[in-house]
């Protein structure tokens, strides 16, 4: 957190994240907070964000010393001077502040709590040396931010829509993370090997939420368990535990042993009772993309889905949905299928996630998370 003296943020300028910064393809998101309203009609310019070369080359986000309430995002390169403009900005709590550019694509893009305010294209050329460039945060050229920086991160590529979406709820949430983490205490994680503690070595989605909700968290997955194995060591692995919260999963393997559906409902139906029957808040995580299975066998977990996502509404329990955003189409299959894993996010043995689908995916239960308990 960055809190400078006489409540001025205070200024960061490494080589570090010099050598790290891409004018051409980048993003930043930073969450910050004005010293009180005031600040937005005392009519100075205060730099929040600043990559610099010289005045035809930077990029900026910056309250508007002539426009009160407003924030500009700013994207100059080679003289071409874009502005995308946030008019609304009279308030004194902490808001996410997102800016993506993108000389490939055309396009910068600013987003407030990670929803697009706008975008502009006719992007021009960025001159200047690498080595050149002076990130700074919170000051430039003496224009101070007037207030608090609780975060920023530096990308060297432009963020999707989605990404910064994700990104921005963590963030915009990371007082609710707290209390999440200090409030429930202890996250608890039961199924298979897709939310096991480790698989080959890298650390599962598990993992990824607990770090990223501050949470100490019980993983209770084991490698090859159909929901009745789930279900038999659920009291010992998992209840005994005394989680806080209680997150589900399971179905793979009962599918590849062709179990009936009406156990594996019967199964996680008795598991969200006990965890209910304990006062706990219980997730459910729908059945994921498997590259390695046939269509056939895809096409009854599709109906599998569905019906376990009626199943847990008449529960009360909330159902998360990773298949959007881990999935693609698979060509001979069903219309709008999301049967295969996406390539990045694909191990190898086609079920299983890569570190970047674990961190993924955790993101996604991490948002639902926070979302839900809305404290």
């Amino acid at each position: 957190m960055l809190n400078g003296t006489n409540q001025y943020a205070t200024l960061y300028d490494s080589q570090v994240v010099r050598r790290a910064v891409n004018p051409l393809e980048g993003s930043v998101i930073i969450a910050a907070s004005v010293a009180d309203s005031t600040v937005w009609g005392d009519v100075v310019s205060r730099t929040l964000f600043s990559i610099t070369t010289d005045v035809n080359n930077k990029i900026s986000v910056l309250t508007d010393a002539g426009q009160p309430g407003r924030v500009t995002f700013n994207y100059t390169a080679g003289g071409v001077s874009k502005n995308i403009y946030w008019d609304d900005a009279f308030y004194s709590g902490t808001v996410v502040y997102a800016l993506t550019w993108s000389k490939l694509n055309d396009t910068v893009a600013a987003y407030i709590n990670g929803n697009l305010i706008g975008s502009v294209s006719g992007l021009g050329t960025w001159v200047g040396a690498l080595s050149g460039i002076s990130p700074t945060l919170g000051y430039s050229s003496g224009s101070y931010w007037k207030g608090t920086i609780s975060y920023a991160s530096l990308y060297t590529s432009a963020l999707s829509s989605a990404d910064v979406w994700r990104a921005s709820s963590v963030v915009q949430n990371a007082r609710t993370i707290q209390q999440i983490a200090t409030y429930n205490g202890v996250l608890g994680f039961s199924g298979d090997s897709i939310v096991g503690c480790l698989n080959g070595g890298l650390p599962s989605y598990a993992y990824h939420v607990a770090n990223i909700t501050l949470s100490p968290y019980v993983c209770a997955g084991v490698s090859g368990d159909t929901t009745t194995q789930i279900l038999a060591r659920f009291q010992t692995d998992l209840m005994s535990k005394n989680p806080t919260v209680c997150v589900l999963e399971g179905g793979h393997n009962d599918q590849a042993q062709s179990v009936p559906y009406a156990t594996v409902a019967a199964n996680l139906t008795t598991m969200v009772q006990t965890c209910k029957a304990a006062n706990l808040p219980v997730f459910y995580i729908l059945i994921t993309p498997s590259t390695i299975k046939t269509n056939t066998s895809m096409q009854t977990l599709d109906t599998w889905n569905a019906s376990l996502s009626t199943l847990m509404a008449g529960l009360g329990v909330t159902t998360i949905d990773l298949r959007p955003l881990l999935g693609k189409f698979r060509a001979g299959g069903d219309a709008g299928n999301l049967w295969d894993l996406q390539s990045a996010f694909d191990d190898g043995g086609g079920i299983h996630l890569t570190s970047a689908g674990a961190y993924t995916a955790g993101q996604e239960i991490a948002r639902v998370l926070i979302q839900s308990f809305g404290l």
